[in-house]
């Protein structure tokens, strides 16, 4: 369909390699935060990886309803902004213009903000960090159910056991598709989808939330057309 965007691995590195070389323009060094505010997954994809290979750890915080006015998910991003000692935020499309609103919001002084397609718009990064096992690969929320959510830091051993253990319950292979709807900043979708099917290369379809939570049928309807 015309709503149908093809994104190769190879493609994903490139664009991923010209985000390191944005990240690296901007000062960030491995090890330091930011907060994703990316609802495109085709922008959010590049920006993710461009992190990981930056050595820069990513947390991606849901996309709020609104921004001028306050609900559950501005406080959970600005809870995690504060905990995490008020890092950059990388935002895509029209997130950048509604972060200012949050700022005035919460009264915020200083935000930085990212565009991913300045980012984006550099040449690809020749060297990138070269990530050790135990150093954190990406941040994850927990629901909050408790109270305020706490950010878990998953390691890439870490990942990388999972996906090993996964596929030794399930023989993953190139040869597989996956297709998931949930958003991206739960872990299921994050770790379990995205991130396994990148590490082992399986063709994966990410369709919209919103697709499927207003279409209940559409879910049938993507398994059969895939």
């Amino acid at each position: 369909s015309d709503l149908e965007q093809f994104l190769s691995y190879p493609e994903l590195l490139a664009e991923a390699r010209q985000v390191v070389t944005g990240l690296n323009n901007t000062g960030l060094k491995p090890n330091d935060t930011v907060i994703l505010q990316i609802p495109n997954l085709r922008n959010f994809f590049p920006a993710f990886w461009g992190c990981l290979f930056a050595g820069v750890i990513p947390l991606n915080v849901a996309i709020a309803p609104i921004y001028d006015s306050k609900n559950g998910v501005l406080d959970k991003l600005y809870n995690a902004w504060k905990s995490l000692n008020h890092p950059p935020m990388i935002s895509g499309d029209s997130i950048t213009d509604m972060l200012k609103s949050f700022q005035q919001l919460y009264q915020i002084e200083t935000l930085e903000r990212l565009s991913i397609h300045q980012l984006r718009d550099n040449k690809q990064a020749e060297q990138w960090h070269q990530s050790q096992p135990d150093e954190i690969a990406f941040l994850q929320l927990s629901s909050g159910s408790t109270g305020v959510s706490k950010c878990i830091q998953e390691t890439h051993q870490a990942v990388i056991n999972h996906i090993h253990a996964a596929s030794q319950f399930d023989p993953y292979s190139p040869d597989n598709i996956t297709l998931n709807w949930l958003p991206m900043d739960h872990v299921v979708p994050l770790l379990m989808y995205h991130v396994k099917d990148v590490y082992l290369g399986i063709k994966q379809i990410q369709a919209p939330p919103e697709h499927v939570l207003n279409c209940s049928e559409c879910w049938l309807n993507y398994l059969e057309h895939y």
